[in-house]
């Protein structure tokens, strides 16, 4: 396992971790405030920008290690929403 925000942190310029946030569908100030944070602590990004992150990585980071990341359960996590999507219908 790798520790929190390895990716980010082998960023080395503000103009990389621009260049990163918007290839991946955000802005830096998003990303600076609201997911740079411990696991666990963080707030999940949108479906859109968790895929746009692993892609903007390059292949650096992948699915799986983004929704360790910002998912502490994601089997409860994706289980309440496709309860959520039922509902719905």
């Amino acid at each position: 396992m790798k520790p929190d925000n390895y990716f980010w942190n082998e960023l080395k310029t503000q103009k990389e971790r621009e260049l990163f946030c918007k290839n991946s569908g955000s802005t830096y100030k998003y990303i600076s405030k609201h997911i740079l944070r411990k696991k666990g602590s963080t707030r999940t990004p949108r479906k859109e920008i968790l895929v746009g992150m692993v892609n903007a990585s390059n292949g650096r980071i992948s699915l799986d290690d983004a929704i360790d990341h910002f998912l502490i359960n994601p089997v409860k996590f994706f289980a309440k929403k496709q309860k959520e999507n039922k509902r719905a219908a």
